[in-house]
């Protein structure tokens, strides 16, 4: 998706009129059905990261949504410890401000079949190496239960290794024939599911559910994320994904760039149109 163009050609939002179907009048898409409240939108942080980080993190995304929104943080229950080979560095000052004293956490663990001295970062990225996940069912347990007793939902947002246990939930639902509960998706710097065993079931079958993908050209993950290892892309596990690309790194998009803005108004508009907020097709 192209988001260099003005910001005059973004679509203009309807509000949402009970009873009133503009989408059908104007030979638009039909619209999901109105939630007629404020968004429900829930986080799960990533890797080396903490509620206080995220909630930083997510300034630009907070700006675009305004007021239509509620945004609540899933934190794991694991925590994370620097460890030299398995981590591409230690928590720098900054970060470590942002988590204002609280520990930094993780999702899950993982281990390789790999027995060369090499960081896991190349391990990860190389397509011959088995990697199998441990302490996810947990995570996993944790996102599904909070939706189902905390809800409503509306909308997943989850930031790099949090991605990949929104996956694991949906790889589980679709095997057990149930449908993702929420209406959206979105993810910054998608990550597959890199333990093969794990990601049969959206490898094999794509998934129906709405998602939107952002990634970073200058990530030194970005190969990673758009090849999978050569393995199925994690866009590439659901139907008609939505891609879109900044130019910067490992994070999400500056909230002054002004690229940024376009990304995140064009996030905005899909979390409206799925919550049936705006029947005009993003």
């Amino acid at each position: 998706v192209d988001l260099t163009t003005s910001a005059s050609k973004l679509v203009k939002l309807l509000e949402c009129r009970a009873g009133a179907d503009t989408a059908a009048a104007s030979n638009l898409q039909p619209a999901r059905s109105c939630i007629n409240r404020r968004m429900q939108v829930l986080v799960l942080h990533g890797r080396q990261s903490n509620e206080p980080m995220v909630n930083f993190q997510l300034t630009g995304l907070k700006q675009a949504i305004g007021k239509d929104a509620d945004i609540r943080v899933l934190e794991s229950d694991l925590i994370w410890t620097y460890q030299e080979g398995a981590d591409n560095h230690d928590a720098d000052p900054m970060s470590t401000a942002l988590a204002k004293g609280k520990p930094f956490k993780m999702w899950f663990r993982h281990t390789t079949d790999d027995p060369r001295e090499r960081i896991d970062f190349f391990k990860q990225q190389d397509p011959n190496v088995k990697v199998t996940y441990s302490e996810y069912e947990p995570s996993v347990d944790k996102l599904l239960s909070y939706v189902k007793n905390e809800g409503p939902v509306d909308v997943v947002v989850a930031l790099f290794d949090g991605s990949i246990v929104v996956h694991l939930a949906v790889a589980r639902l679709a095997k057990m024939g149930l449908r993702v509960p929420w209406r959206l998706s979105v993810f910054f710097g998608s990550m597959c599911i890199r333990d093969d065993n794990l990601s049969e079931p959206l490898a094999s079958q794509p998934s129906s559910h709405p998602t939107i993908h952002v990634f970073g050209r200058r990530d030194e993950y970005y190969f990673y994320h758009r090849t999978a290892a050569g393995r199925r892309a994690p866009e590439d596990y659901y139907e008609d994904a939505v891609i879109l690309e900044h130019a910067e790194g490992h994070q999400l998009p500056s909230p002054g760039a002004p690229q940024s803005k376009l990304i995140y108004e064009r996030i905005a508009e899909g979390m409206r149109y799925h919550c049936g907020l705006t029947s005009a097709v993003p």
